[in-house]
């Protein structure tokens, strides 16, 4: 049998310390994002999930809650082949008002890769 989840990625801060637990089910077509700790932000601003292709503008995966678990689609082509980095930013409340990317700081990152 295939296990549900096939990628997984641990984001994490500036310090190495894990904040987010990424994985992948292309059999559900969905990424759930899981925060290890409550994150703490200004009610005026959102956390953004982006998938970071190796050539090419990042893509946003959608914004994330900041008190537990949210799954998301898992966009066609968000493998590791083709999307090695995860990374989470911190927008303006809404998200990011920037097609091609973050407007904010990249807080979060971690490698995306297949288990």
């Amino acid at each position: 049998a295939v296990p549900a989840t096939t990628y997984v990625a641990m984001l994490t801060d500036d310090k190495s310390m894990p904040v987010a637990l990424a994985t992948g089910d292309p059999l559900r077509g969905q990424v759930t994002i899981k925060l290890v700790n409550r994150q703490d932000i200004a009610a005026d601003k959102s956390l953004q999930l982006w998938a970071v292709p190796t050539t090419g503008a990042p893509r946003s995966l959608g914004l994330l809650a900041t008190d537990g678990t949210i799954t998301l689609p898992l966009a066609p082509g968000l493998t590791p082949a083709s999307i090695p980095l995860l990374a989470i930013s911190l927008e303006p409340k809404g998200g990011s008002p920037d097609p091609n990317g973050p407007s904010g700081p990249i807080i979060y990152k971690g490698v995306w890769v297949k288990i």
